[in-house]
């Protein structure tokens, strides 16, 4: 399964790479782009491994693919909100 997250609040980077570090093993991918205060990117996270490069983005909007994504979709939303400037 897989969920989405949009926000067209800043966010803090380094709390949501934080999250990145954290993600189950049954989320298998997660992209999509983020707005900080340092610029947008575009995030990349693929079985564990994580990385991002600057690119033009007009909002933040993750998606998030993986096994039994329900049971921590509420979690990794809640952690993201935090993450909002």
């Amino acid at each position: 399964g897989h969920f989405v997250y949009v926000s067209d609040k800043k966010m803090d980077l380094e709390k949501i790479m934080s999250i990145f570090d954290e993600l189950p093993n049954d989320i298998i991918r997660a992209k999509g782009f983020v707005i900080t205060e340092e610029g947008s990117f575009l995030l990349n996270y693929v079985f564990g491994r994580f990385d991002y490069e600057e690119f033009d983005a007009k909002r933040t909007e993750l998606v998030f693919i993986g096994r039994n994504i329900g049971k921590y979709e509420e979690e990794i939303r809640s952690k993201l909100m935090e993450c909002e400037i």
